[in-house]
């Protein structure tokens, strides 16, 4: 494949106005789980070298009893675990550059240098992108499904996709963008190229707290791809090989399956799902919750107060992993949803200031950024740009490991940023950027998804 990295040609883009230093994207994460996920990074539970260790706590016996006198004191119970061994995941994003670029890219005021710095910036933002669709994702690099294709003019293709967050996790085509390159599986036949198929452009289908609706997104590839319903699209080159995500391991199982096909993921960590009630999260969607004088629908988001999460915490608190909730992730428009419900519901004031000179009201704004649970456990709201936004996730932080092995950095044994480009005799430069890391859980009953929460209230 011919290099395709910045140039003389492409520099004439760029201005000596752009921002200098290089960013190393690692610096910052944007997804707020990872975030949160740094005081559980594991370093040193690989074998193998490709392999994170796990144990999951499956059973646990209870030997309480009352004792008197002359009693036996109660025998001890052996707790069940198994152990699982969880296949690490590289991600990697690349910049290239060309000789007479970076040449031409150090000097004075009229030189192009910050050209090299945008670059890299723009390496930044592609892994930041790529960390937050395997944060979230199912462990596939499943991006969407689709619903119909046309194809007009020859090449250029014009997908519709119908899947919805109470099958998939993902509305329509919220995780595609524009330039992203793409493959399209029947199952496991390629249905596009192998060098992948590059989108031109996304139309993302808002429901508005409605119904469902369809986005659509339109590529081009080589002529004569068939493509129809219920095929999937994922990240290119990354099918089967993406971290375990956020909708992967919250999910049930049996009668709380909400997900569908290749976005309900059975067999977790190895394990069959269904066999373990320790890895099966709890899902509410409308029914559970909603008003009988609104016949609430799932699939369709309804009305709401404080007490429907409260209660989602109160059920995993109470459940067989009776975990304490500690973390609240959904989108900005949900979130601003929950303030409005605290500042409506609780009409707390909060007295700013250390003397009564210098004291202010403020209504509600002790809620601007977290939940207060029945118990007075204060917890934070986060947001998630991927997360759709009628819903709610809620973790359990300490039942979560990041495992990252040799952190992410330049693909370089030397430390350099820029490598000569493999399989090129001309004189040009990448910069590939990654690293190996899986996300995994020790349990997932302690984690719930609360759908169809209305953000217009």
């Amino acid at each position: 494949m011919a290099f395709t990295g910045a140039t003389l040609t492409t520099l004439n883009y760029f201005t000596k106005d752009f921002p200098t230093g290089r960013i190393v994207p690692f610096e910052k994460l944007e997804f707020p789980l990872l975030e949160a996920l740094r005081p559980n990074i594991q370093t040193e539970d690989f074998v193998a070298g490709q392999y994170m260790k796990t144990l999951i706590k499956t059973a646990r016996p209870f030997t309480g009893k009352a004792h008197y006198e002359d009693a036996d004191v109660p025998l001890p119970g052996a707790s069940g675990y198994v152990e699982q061994l969880v296949p690490l995941r590289e991600l990697i994003a690349n910049a290239g550059i060309s000789q007479e670029a970076l040449d031409r890219a150090t000097g004075g005021e009229a030189s192009w240098g910050k050209a090299v710095d945008e670059s890299l910036n723009d390496l930044k933002d592609d892994f930041d992108h790529l960390l937050e669709l395997a944060v979230f994702g199912q462990g596939l690099g499943a991006l969407a499904r689709v619903y119909s294709n046309t194809e007009s003019p020859s090449g250029t293709y014009t997908i519709v996709c119908d899947n919805t967050y109470a099958d998939s996790g993902v509305e329509n085509v919220a995780l595609l963008k524009k330039d992203m390159l793409i493959d399209v599986y029947t199952t496991n036949t390629l249905r596009t190229t192998a060098a992948g198929a590059l989108v031109t452009s996304v139309t993302f289908g808002d429901r508005a707290n409605g119904a469902a609706t369809t986005g659509t997104v339109v590529f081009t590839d080589t002529t004569g791809a068939t493509i129809a319903n219920d095929d999937i699209i994922y990240l290119h080159g990354s099918k089967g090989y993406m971290p375990m995500g956020l909708t992967g391991i919250v999910q049930g199982s049996g009668a709380k399956a909400r997900y569908a096909g290749i976005f309900n993921v059975t067999a977790f960590q190895g394990l069959t799902r269904a066999s373990y009630g320790c890895l099966q999260s709890k899902t509410y969607e409308a029914t559970d919750f909603g008003l009988a004088s609104e016949s609430p629908s799932d699939g369709t988001p309804t009305s709401w107060d404080l007490s429907v999460i409260s209660d989602c915490i109160t059920d995993v608190r109470k459940g067989t992993g009776k975990g304490l909730v500690d973390f609240l992730l959904c989108s900005e428009t949900l979130a601003m949803a929950i303030q409005r419900r605290n500042k409506a519901e609780s009409n707390i004031t909060v007295n700013v200031g250390t003397t009564a000179a210098t004291q202010q009201n403020v209504a509600g704004s002790r809620y601007a950024g977290s939940f207060i649970c029945p118990d007075g456990r204060i917890i934070p709201v986060r947001i998630a740009a991927t997360i759709p936004d009628n819903v709610l996730y809620g973790l359990t932080l300490g039942d979560l490991r990041w495992g990252v092995k040799g952190g992410f950095d330049f693909k370089r044994p030397t430390g350099e940023v820029w490598m000569k480009s493999p399989a090129d005799r001309k004189l040009n430069f990448e910069a590939p950027f990654g690293g190996y890391m899986q996300i995994s859980a020790d349990r997932c009953d302690n984690a719930f998804v609360l759908m169809d929460l209305r953000t217009d209230i």
